[in-house]
């Protein structure tokens, strides 16, 4: 999924957002996203540490299957052509980002991004991308800060999620887990 690459890249945060809308799940479902490979800088270079992250986990629960490049996950930044056999230089693994896949795999893993539905919304903040997956009556909230936490420090982290998301349940408190942590945060009010 080149396009969804370069609307990463190029940073394009109004543009994802709008691609992440107007594609079929369809599609998406047959795509492979990338954040980088053998045609593409590295995206520690691309990219930067923080955002490489954020990218990463982006590909990983969208519809579709994520392509993980050699050397992606242990922080590589010599750029791999498919004509060479192996790198030129030696680069040392970066063993944060590594344990930092080895989590984003997991959790990624789950049937609720692996098969789940895909609503896309826009959230109305600029450098946010948000969605939602559904599998079997669970759902799921995924919402990237494009922006270096600035996106929703405006908002003090309230985020306005379409009503037509939860047209099937009734106005209630909601018990909230963050699936990075595994910590349940204060009750969430649908209303």
């Amino acid at each position: 999924n080149k396009t969804l690459y370069d609307r990463l890249a190029g940073r394009g945060w109004d543009a994802l957002v709008d691609y992440l809308e107007m594609t079929s799940q369809e599609y998406l479902f047959h795509s492979l996203h990338f954040v980088e490979n053998h045609d593409e800088d590295r995206a520690q270079h691309i990219f930067g540490p923080e955002m490489h992250r954020q990218a990463a986990a982006l590909i990983v629960t969208l519809p579709g299957a994520p392509l993980i490049h050699q050397g992606q996950m242990e922080g590589w930044r010599e750029k791999l052509p498919v004509q060479i056999v192996r790198p030129r230089t030696v680069e040392h693994d970066d063993p944060a980002l590594m344990a930092f896949y080895a989590k984003l795999l997991r959790i990624g893993s789950d049937p609720v991004f692996r098969a789940g539905r895909f609503y896309p919304f826009d959230s109305g903040i600029r450098g946010l991308v948000c969605f939602l997956r559904e599998y079997k009556h669970r759902r799921v909230l995924v919402a990237f800060d494009f922006r270096e936490g600035r996106a929703l420090e405006a908002t003090q982290g309230l985020l306005s999620i379409p009503r037509s998301l939860f047209d099937d349940l009734t106005p209630a408190e909601y018990r909230v887990r963050d699936l990075w942590t595994g910590e349940f945060q204060r009750p969430a009010r649908l209303e």
